[in-house]
């Protein structure tokens, strides 16, 4: 009984039954049922559409002039439903369910919207998206009669897009578009965003800008989701279209919009990308000259309509200037972000608030250099007057950078410039040396850096004032290039490394080793107790003692590659104490 009412409701609530006739179709659903049991099939919906279809030319049902025309259908329909929720777990392709599938599809004899739109719901539900797509392409055309209405339109068109963005079809998507268009209607915010996202997927930038634009006409909010995946395939993508004509069309869409995602992480999000973009596209030469002019423009208009301070965007701000050659604005962007000291820190990394990144202060101090204008980038550090700018940890990070990237251009006299000058007026600190010990190493005069370190370890400090891990990384590094240089014989001009120095810094290195290996046993010791019950407290104060799992990990690293490095310095010394030894006893020989 519970069966009958439920497809005597079913019938009821479907629109294609004009109101006039409900009450006597009652019968109709009863005997259904009936004989569907006799046939052992379900009896759903889908069964008296197809008696009330065929009965439709008398304007009455008759259970006997039906039943031929029903017969058929409940056949089909008992065949399709057989397995119907294993071909459900099936990932959505027909190829093992096709006579299944087909036998659904037989059903629709005709075309009636509410019908179709509710089989096409039960291929979607079912994730039968092949056999939805097939549905919905065999009457895509006939459903959009006039007659339909408005809400029934709509619904179809909502769902092709639901089905063209699962499907990847990038052709059926742009028949949606002008079907919108013809029929006057008002999408959705959802099927525009489906449309923009398959679009995308095919590489059509043109086409996925206009469903935006579309967006922004009618006050839509534009979704993260859309934006990154444009941003991520357009650098991703190989054409022939030029990529200025792909991100500054973009670039006008983020001004003009009301509404740019839901929250503001979201919005900072989409603009963090947009202007990781700009950068990879001038540093991979995808834009040149005139472009890298509009992409400041674009992104100096997003700053400004956005009013976002964050030290990510106005990294890529100082990146594009400097690179179009643009000085005096990277140089305002740079003061105004030392200046900020309320940043918020992407992540625990951030040296320091205020403080840009580093690929920012490169082309900053490159074009400077070309400029000659060397001055003018110190007085980010230091006042004319001598003072300082900055705080101690800005301007070791910000000194630091400095001399990495004058370094790397070969100006090693504005390095030594900067190191001295922060000796002058700040304490040590260990980033600074680091950098100004790597820059003399690569420069072949490896006895400076051990001066350097020789002072600073005797020294001694706190937390950024000691060497680490990166100091005896880069002094053993030092130790190669010396020992390289004396067996090439290209020491010259008293930079040649007498045995006892030699001995001397192996020593620190070694030292240094010893005592992550100590450190290694103590946290042994500290697993091997584990297991002894211990207080809340204590276990939590032993968690923040811990170090991070990617800690560990990089002082292993960092060890085996010291250790390597010993070991090379090792070799080198008993190559060249072979030679002095052969001529010691010469020597001795000689003088007997």
């Amino acid at each position: 009984m519970a069966v009958v009412r439920k497809t005597f409701y079913a019938l009821r609530d479907c629109s294609c039954i004009p109101v006039t006739l409900r009450r006597s179709h009652g019968a109709t659903a009863r005997s259904a049922a009936v004989r569907a049991s006799a046939r052992n099939a379900v009896a759903g919906s889908v069964v008296p559409y197809r008696v009330i279809t065929t009965s439709k030319p008398c304007f009455a049902v008759d259970d006997s002039g039906a039943e031929s025309g029903s017969s058929q259908a409940a056949s089909d329909w008992d065949y399709a439903n057989e397995n119907v929720f294993v071909v459900g777990r099936h990932t959505g392709k027909r190829s093992e369910n096709a006579p299944r599938v087909d036998a659904l599809l037989r059903l629709n004899t005709s075309v009636d919207p509410p019908r179709f739109l509710s089989e096409l719901d039960f291929f979607l539900e079912h994730k039968l998206i092949d056999a939805a797509a097939e549905l919905w392409k065999k009457y895509r055309t006939l459903a959009l009669t006039p007659g339909s209405g408005a809400d029934i339109h709509g619904e179809f068109l909502w769902k092709g897009a639901w089905i063209c963005a699962t499907t990847h079809n990038a052709e059926d998507a742009a028949w949606i578009a002008e079907q919108y268009e013809q029929l006057g209607l008002m999408p959705q915010k959802r099927t525009l965003g489906l449309l923009a996202s398959t679009h995308i997927h095919a590489g059509q930038f043109e086409l996925a800008l206009k469903r935006m634009q579309w967006m922004v006409r009618l006050d839509f909010v534009l979704h993260q989701d859309e934006l990154l995946q444009y941003l991520n395939q357009s650098l991703s993508w190989k054409s022939e279209q030029p990529l200025s004509e792909i991100l500054l069309p973009l670039g006008d869409i983020l001004v003009e919009t009301r509404f740019l995602c839901y929250k503001k992480a979201s919005l900072l999000g989409v603009l963090r990308a947009y202007f990781k973009a700009l950068y990879k596209g001038v540093a991979d030469g995808r834009l040149t000259g005139a472009e890298i002019h509009d992409a400041i423009v674009s992104a100096q208009r997003i700053l400004e309509r956005w009013k976002v301070a964050d030290h990510l965007l106005w990294s890529g701000m100082v990146y594009l200037a400097s690179r179009g050659e643009r000085l005096d604005m990277a140089l305002q962007v740079v003061r105004a972000s030392h200046s900020r000291t309320h940043f918020k820190r992407s992540s625990l990394s951030d040296p320091a608030p205020g403080v840009l990144k580093r690929f920012a202060y490169e082309a900053l101090v490159v074009q400077a250099v070309a400029e000659n204008r060397e001055a003018d980038v110190a007085a980010l550090i230091w006042s004319a007057d001598g003072g300082s700018t900055m705080s101690w940890h800005q301007a070791a990070v910000v000194s630091s950078h400095f001399i990495h990237v004058l370094g790397g251009i070969g100006r090693l006299d504005l390095c030594s410039v900067i190191w001295d000058t922060f000796r002058e007026r700040y304490d040590n600190n260990v980033s600074v040396i680091n950098a100004y010990m790597f820059v003399l190493t690569e420069a072949l005069r490896p006895r400076e850096a051990f001066a350097i370190f020789r002072s600073f370890y005797q020294e001694g400090g706190a937390r950024f004032s000691a060497p680490d891990g990166v100091t005896y990384s880069v002094l053993a590094s030092a130790l190669l290039k010396a020992l390289e240089m004396q067996s090439g014989d290209r020491s010259a001009d008293g930079m040649a490394t007498s045995p006892d120095e030699v001995d001397e810094m192996v020593g620190y290195v070694e030292k240094y080793l010893t005592q992550l290996d100590d450190n290694a046993s103590e946290h042994v010791r500290d697993a091997e107790t584990a297991a002894q019950p211990l207080s809340r407290r204590a276990l939590r104060a032993r968690k923040r003692k811990e170090p991070r799992p990617r800690d560990k990990s990089e002082r292993k690293t960092r060890a085996n590659c010291l250790q390597e490095k010993v070991a090379r310095i090792r070799i080198y010394m008993k190559k060249a104490r072979r030679p002095r030894a052969k001529e010691d006893r010469l020597r001795k020989l000689q003088c007997h």
